[in-house]
């Protein structure tokens, strides 16, 4: 079974199109560019969460598309993250090697 790719980039692009709403204290240390431990709950539940919208937004587009799975969510929300925009916030700091 495929997954998406739990990355900086994924978090980043939803929370640019509103589907990622973070804590004010979660979203100060993203928007001040504070890093977020390796496998701290935060940087977990980033991930995590980013693994789960992922699947509910492949379940959806099923229902029109039925071949869609994670990895073309993943890989079309990473490719909206190459773009810049004027309004960006900074996505999260993580020192890992684990994306």
């Amino acid at each position: 079974m495929e997954s998406a790719c739990a990355d900086y980039k994924l978090p980043f692009v939803l929370r640019r199109l509103g589907i990622f709403s973070y804590s004010d204290y979660l979203a100060d240390k993203i928007d001040n560019q504070i890093q977020i431990d390796k496998d701290s709950e935060e940087e977990v539940e980033l991930r995590a969460n980013t693994i789960w919208i992922v699947e509910l937004i492949k379940q959806k587009i099923k229902k029109k598309i039925a071949h869609a799975d994670s990895i073309h969510v993943n890989d079309h929300l990473w490719l909206l993250g190459q773009k810049k925009l004027k309004n960006d916030k900074p996505y999260h700091l993580t020192r890992t090697t684990s994306y």
